[in-house]
């Protein structure tokens, strides 16, 4: 019998690491309230569907129009990431910007928009954005995911993903909107 309680508790404690391990590096949603969600889309293209080539490495690299609707009138800013989850080994993060201001419960944010914000250096090593560039005859996915703010971020130019993650962690409770659009390529 003893043998049998040491083998449920070694159980599940191994199953609640597991757990914390998995999501250790995830990014944290408030629990203590429910946050807008932000409706997001594209004069340029729609959800699910193919990016077109002038917007990817094989193009002109151009950073796509994202029109942000549904902003709740506490929000003071916006922080806007592009990632690629189906790169091999890690998320590869093709844009992350902070401390978009926001005009109006609509923000349409553009290659101008970028140039008067708060920028990382993505992953490609450039400080603005590049386009999907996936490995031959592999559809890639690409998440364009925006959070909605009730402050500014405390991050400046040149600041790390790891730096973003901890800050919206660290201001969880000041997120007041989310919300994503997913893109497809094919080289």
């Amino acid at each position: 019998m003893k043998k049998l309680v040491l083998w449920i508790i070694s159980f599940i404690i191994l199953t609640l690491l597991i757990i914390f391990l998995k999501n250790k590096n995830k990014i944290k949603m408030p629990k203590q309230y429910e946050i807008a969600k932000l409706t997001i889309t594209s004069p340029n293209f729609e959800n699910w569907k193919l990016i077109p080539a002038n917007f990817t490495c094989d193009g002109k690299d151009l950073f796509p129009e994202i029109e942000v609707d549904n902003i709740p009138y506490e929000a003071k800013s916006l922080l806007l990431y592009v990632e690629d989850p189906d790169a091999p080994g890690w998320e590869f993060i093709h844009l992350t910007v902070a401390n978009i201001k926001i005009n109006q419960d609509k923000e349409i944010i553009s290659q101008e928009t970028l140039e008067k914000s708060v920028l990382w250096t993505n992953y490609f090593q450039d400080l603005w954005y590049n386009g999907p560039c996936p490995p031959k005859q592999e559809i890639h996915h690409y998440y364009f995911r925006v959070f909605a703010f009730d402050k500014e971020l405390n991050l400046k130019q040149w600041f790390s993903f790891e730096d973003m993650k901890n800050e919206i962690n660290n201001n969880a409770e000041n997120i007041v909107g989310s919300g994503y659009i997913i893109w497809k390529y094919e080289r």
